[in-house]
């Protein structure tokens, strides 16, 4: 239950509403009369748990509950964001609430998804961001990714999920904090197993708690950090930040002690918490605790204008016990890390029998300035011996926290919740509910509005000009000329310059199918299955009618206007002539006749004759729908077109819908200058529109507060809002749908080919799932037999030779285990955006895609192996026997002579030559052995790429190689430091002989006296280090250059390796196929013009035009001509092959630099080995999967099938 108070004023007394949030759970429990679903998941335990979930499992299949609108009660927390009101709990979506400002009282509006994305459970404690306006939120799942979090701009949009896969089983995680830079989740010993015997909540004792960094622009959770924290258990974070540039973390939280943590299920009596503050040192990994206080406190609260910044004074509840708190008491921060003695500040007890809720920080300055204590403490208490409840305001900054006022309740709030509070302008700023007005209004209030319309319509025709609009007609609506008119369904945007027409069904077709009581139903039904931004901008509703052709509402409409035109001429002689008379003047006289005829109907004839024709010009319609088109002209907008046969310049003559008038917000507005847009509606798998080039991500910018006037410009745009229209456009034909599907104009048939298309897919989806269980098998088997010998010497020496193949084959088989996974991960929900859903077909196939290429070139490559093995082995071995011969031996040979014409050290050239022979001449003979296996080998690298694919192969190469060139590697190890530590000798010595001294405490050179005998000592030591330094560096020189080669090439091949696994194969398949699929910004191509201006008409013809082009290059007509009209075709530039791909190789080659290379150069000259791996970005690692094979083979069927709904 809700419970909101409404704080009195001077003329309004304390008002306290108690509302249940109308959950889908809630309401379907209630009209049940019995609890369909338990609300906690101790329930689900032992035999008595396996009944309830039969018994649920046997409610869903029988249609009588849906887990798919929500299980959740949203009765954990409070949030207000981006003006709206959200109910919180963390098995469901957040329900959006409206509290009144004038009474307090709440209205559950609907649950919210962002949008649409937005498709599971989100936390109860999300974290608002009070600099940027960003809010952060996670969610947790007992199926893989055990945790995700995301973001959300300050708008209200959210961005993409970032599924942590490091978490290795699954925890509830309640809470988390924010800093600056880095989200930060606690990793509890609360686990969620469900088994027979125990509950699904249990303790794991065996387990240890772990707190992770995840910075908070991260896209994966590659970059994600864990910490042991052995004892810390935080369910209630209170804040967090970041000191020392993000170098260390310091979190503030409530840690549950002891073994306590096992009762927070069932007994929370005997949980107890204390306040901790826990420093992390990102770059060390070392992690420090200090106990703030050992009072067991609960529901930490701060300033929230502090969130994720440093901050002084933590607000708690004495816990005694949980969730009774008997009191609160203040904590400085800084006493605590500075260890000066007390921390605890402030402190107020509510008396024996008085328990408190939360504490509830309201800064005093609505802004947030002033000192950080700066405000007041409110809280429901309860008086358990006097039954009494009182809302409490106390002053933060007083040591006692003394009351400055109270309210007296009628009835008691519950212990243990979470609440928010909400400023008057808050209030006043949450958005509006979408209530439709009932359009059918009784005949004395419609005939009161007739009695009054000259008045409205004598103020608005003086002023009215000729306006601007744009009219985005789909092409399937010029097929054929109607024969009956029809209504119009769609959006009006940007204050009526933009009409998107989705659907269009004639009045008697929706007469038959819906009783006219039912249109705000259907529009409502619609509404809400648009995207949340859309149903922000605009609402779907009936536009208005066009009529049939040459229908008698269209001459008299034409009689009316060239009538009203002599008559008001021949009535205004006597004041103005011919040539003087203006717009204006013409406009008052044609008004004055209308508004004539307008009372002398009203007021002679009966109401029902009146309607049958309309004074404006509008077509009359059926009674109700006659009734709902004169509310629309009253009180909202409605436009009127008469059809009109033309000849445009593509395909053949055509018929397209002229623009007679409309009705903006109930101001008649005379005939318009249209830009007629005709527009193909896209369709799922074959097109959509969008105004960015492919590949464009908007940045969402922080919201800093600007002056008003700088507000006041912002609010004039520039330029339409063409971003509505085209996600409007993007979302027509669904709409269309909808509405068919609501009045059932198109009755589900069920045809032979879909039946059979259907058993089909059921077939592929059974063999498919099959293959993949015996995969999963295997790889199960497998895994299990390598556990059991991980442990040994000699399996962790073959992992460590075989790194990047072993890496390559843990990818592989986590693409083949949660392929399946991968490919219900983008769920297409009840999307209407036809651009959503394109693009989460994309990402849903490119793992599957990516496996199933790389598997068929690794299958080309295995075989071509196979059928050469002989030439192969033969070639290997002559090119290993010249590259040993003629480069190695006769490279040494020659650097222990006289090398290019510098004289060596004789002795230190012929001892390291001879190292170096003998390590060949070593190697030489080990792989003369071990070539009678070289044939063996090649087969190997053959199967492996047949079962694997080409990237496992192409790994097994360069652990090949280097395997082949350990001695080089050795050979450069040993000359390298000798190297390094000749270099090393003789810069300490240089800086003994400049009288310098390296401080490594302060990291620079300090002045120092040395000794004499020290310079005589070090000069006796340069002398022969720098005679010997020449023979050195010619030797590490020479080997460098070969193991640098060496790992170029396998440099070169990690970056294949890599392109592979990011190259989207399927895009580029539909790329070649559906081009259309991505598109790149819009052109708009002229068909036809008005031929009142010629010179523009062929000035304009066939020319392309972008968004800022349709306002700016408008074309502009007489006064006194016939108002101009404009048709064109909405056309969609198609991506470049380089476009699609690009953003998918930014990580391949992002080490690589001219500071790297100059980096790299650097170490090679002082005697550093460079790395030789490309620093690519692989996939995230993420857990083994443990299911039954029945499980996955369910799971394997599901997601083929989920496929079948893009067809």
């Amino acid at each position: 239950m809700l419970h909101s108070l409404l704080l009195p004023t001077d003329s309004r007394p304390p008002l306290l509403s108690s509302r249940h949030v109308h959950t889908y759970k809630h309401l379907l429990e209630l009209h049940a009369g019995v609890p369909i679903l338990p609300a906690t998941l101790i329930s689900f335990h032992g035999l008595s748990g396996l009944l309830r979930v039969a018994v649920i499992v046997l409610r869903i299949l029988t249609a009588q509950f849906n887990p798919l609108h929500g299980i959740g009660l949203a009765n954990t927390s409070l949030l207000f964001f981006s003006s709206r009101v959200f109910a919180l709990c963390e098995f469901d979506l957040p329900y959006s609430i409206f509290i009144s400002p004038l009474t307090g009282d709440t209205t559950t509006i609907s649950r919210h998804d962002f949008n649409g994305h937005l498709h599971t459970s989100m936390t109860a404690h999300p974290k608002l961001d009070p600099i940027t306006g960003e809010l952060l939120a996670f969610r947790y799942s007992i199926i893989p990714p055990f945790l995700t979090f995301f973001r959300l701009d300050h708008l209200g949009r959210k961005l993409s999920d970032v599924p942590i896969f490091s978490l290795r089983q699954p925890t509830v995680l309640h809470d988390f904090a924010i800093t600056q830079r880095f989200a930060v989740f606690s990793d509890v010993q609360l686990v969620m197993k469900p088994s027979l015997n125990s509950p699904p909540v249990q303790y794991d004792t065996g387990k240890t708690p772990r707190l992770g960094l995840l910075p908070r622009d991260a896209i994966n959770d590659s970059d994600m950090q864990w910490f042991d924290v052995p004892g810390f258990n935080m369910m209630h974070s209170v804040n967090a930040w970041d000191e020392d540039g993000g170098s260390v973390v310091v979190l503030v939280g409530l840690n549950i002690v002891g073994n306590s943590m096992k009762h927070i299920s069932e007994r929370l009596e005997l949980v107890r918490s204390r306040l901790e503050i826990v420093l992390i040192e990102v770059n060390t990994e070392r992690v420090s605790r200090t106990s703030v206080s050992l009072e067991n406190l609960e529901f930490g609260s701060i300033n929230q204008g502090y969130v994720g910044r440093r901050n002084r004074y933590v607000y708690a509840g004495v816990a005694d016990p949980t969730p009774k708190i008997s009191g609160f008491v203040k904590v400085d921060l800084e006493l605590a890390m500075s260890g000066s003695g007390e921390c605890v500040v402030g402190r107020r007890e509510f008396g024996p029998g008085c328990y408190a809720g939360e504490p509830c920080f309201v800064p005093a300055r609505e802004d947030g300035g002033g000192a950080e204590d700066e405000g007041y403490l409110v809280t429901y208490v309860h008086d358990e011996k006097n039954d009494e409840s009182r809302f409490v305001v106390m002053d933060a900054r007083s040591p006692e926290m003394e009351v400055v006022a109270e309210v007296v309740l009628p009835q008691r709030v519950p212990y243990g919740f979470h609440g928010v509070f909400l400023t008057e302008s808050q209030l006043r700023s949450q958005r509006p509910l979408q209530m439709q007005a009932d359009p059918i209004r009784t005949l004395e209030n419609s005939l009161a509005d007739c009695l009054q319309v000259d008045l409205v319509f004598e103020r608005d025709y003086v002023m009215a000009e000729r306006m601007q609009c744009r009219l985005w007609w789909p092409e399937w609506l010029l097929s054929s000329e109607p024969s009956s008119g029809f209504l119009l369904f769609g959006w009006f945007m940007n204050a009526g310059e933009d009409v998107v027409v989705a659907a269009a069904v004639p009045p008697g077709e929706i007469s038959i199918h819906l009783h006219q009581s039912e249109l705000q139903e259907l529009l409502c039904y619609v509404n809400e299955r648009m995207p949340l931004l859309l149903h922000e901008t605009s609402t779907f509703t009936v536009l208005g009618h066009c009529a049939a052709p040459q229908t008698e509402g269209d001459l008299n409409m034409e009689h009316w206007n060239k009538d009203g035109d002599s008559q008001s001429n021949d009535g205004q002689q006597q004041y103005f002539g011919p040539e003087q008379s203006s717009t204006s003047e013409k406009a008052v006289r044609y008004h004055n006749d209308i508004q004539q005829r307008c009372r002398e109907s009203c007021l002679e004839k009966p109401f029902a004759e009146n309607c049958r024709r309309s004074t404006c010009g509008c077509e009359t319609l059926d009674q109700g729908f006659e009734l709902f088109r004169q509310s629309s002209t009253r009180c909202g907008t409605w436009i009127q077109l008469i059809p009109k046969t033309q000849a445009i310049l593509y395909k053949e003559k055509k018929w397209v819908p002229k623009f007679h008038h409309m009705h903006l917000r109930g101001h008649f507005q005379p005939i318009c200058e249209v830009h007629l847009i005709v527009y193909k509606p896209p369709m799922f798998g074959s097109h959509h529109f969008t105004l960015n080039s492919w590949g464009f991500e908007k940045e969402v910018g922080i919201a800093f507060k600007r002056p008003n006037w700088v507000a006041k410009l912002q609010k004039k745009p520039l330029f339409p809002d063409m971003d509505s229209v085209v996600l409007a456009i993007n979302c027509s034909s669904a709409a269309k749908v909808h509405c068919e599907r609501r009045l059932r104009i198109k009755d589900p048939q069920i045809h032979f080919r879909s039946m059979l298309s259907s058993m089909i897919w059921h077939v592929v989806a059974a063999l498919v799932s099959s293959v993949s269980s015996i995969v999963y098998s295997i790889l199960q088997l497998f895994r299990k037999h390598l556990v059991y010998g991980s442990q040994g010497f000699f399996f962790r020496f073959l992992r460590e030779i075989f790194r990047h193949t072993s890496k390559n084959i843990q990818i592989r088989s986590h693409q083949f285990l949660y392929w399946p996974v991968f490919l219900q991960a983008y769920g297409f929900s009840s999307s209407a955006n036809v651009e959503y859903l394109h693009r989460a077909s994309l990402r849903k196939h490119f793992i599957w895609s990516n496996v199933a290429v790389d598997l068929l070139l690794g299958n080309v490559l295995g075989l071509i192996l196979l059928a050469n093995v002989k030439v192969l082995s033969f070639w290997i071995m002559l090119i290993s026997r010249d590259l040993t011969d003629n480069l190695l031996r006769s490279g040494f040979a020659w650097l222990m002579g006289v090398p290019a014409g510098f004289k060596l050290n004789t002795e230190l050239a012929e001892l390291l030559g001879m190292v170096s022979l003998n390590a060949i001449q070593a190697f030489s003979t080990f792989w003369f052995f071990a070539s009678s296996f070289l044939k063996y080998s090649i087969n190997g690298l053959s199967l492996l790429g047949v079962f694997m694919g080409l990237t496992v192969q192409a790994a097994l190469c360069i652990d090949m190689l280097k395997l082949a060139t350990l001695h080089i590697s050795i050979l450069h190890w040993l000359i390298s430091l000798i190297y390094t530590q000749q270099i090393k000798a003789l810069a300490s010595l240089w800086r003994l002989f400049r009288g310098r001294k390296w401080n490594p405490l302060r990291q620079r050179l300090d002045s120092y006296e040395y000794t004499v005998e020290q310079h005589v000592v070090g000069s006796l030591v340069f002398t022969p280090l720098l005679l010997l330094l020449p023979t050195t560096s010619v030797f590490y020189i020479f080997i460098t250059m070969l193991s640098t080669s060496i790992s170029f090439t396998c440099l070169i091949m990690e970056i294949v390796i890599s392109i592979l696994h990011k190259t989207p194969y399927f895009e580029i398949l539909l790329w070649i196929v559906r081009r259309r699929r991505f598109p790149s910004g819009l052109w708009f191509q002229i068909v036809s013009l008005s031929s009142v201006h010629s010179s523009a008409s062929s000035e304009l013809q066939h020319e392309d035009y972008s968004p800022s082009n349709l306002v700016s290059k408008s074309v502009h007509f007489g006064i006194n001509e016939e108002p101009g009209y404009l048709i064109s075709i909405v056309q969609s530039n198609c991506a470049t092959l380089g476009q699609v791909i690009s953003p998918y190789y930014s990580n391949v080659l992002r080490g690589f630099s001219l500071f790297s290379e100059t980096l790299s150069l650097h170490r090679i000259l002082m005697g550093e080995r460079i790395p030789s791996t490309s620093g690519a970005r692989l996939h995230p690692t993420i857990p083994w999967m443990h299911i039954s094979n029945r499980e996955y083979w369910k799971l394997c069927y599901s997601s083929v099938l989920a496929c079948r709904s893009e067809q």
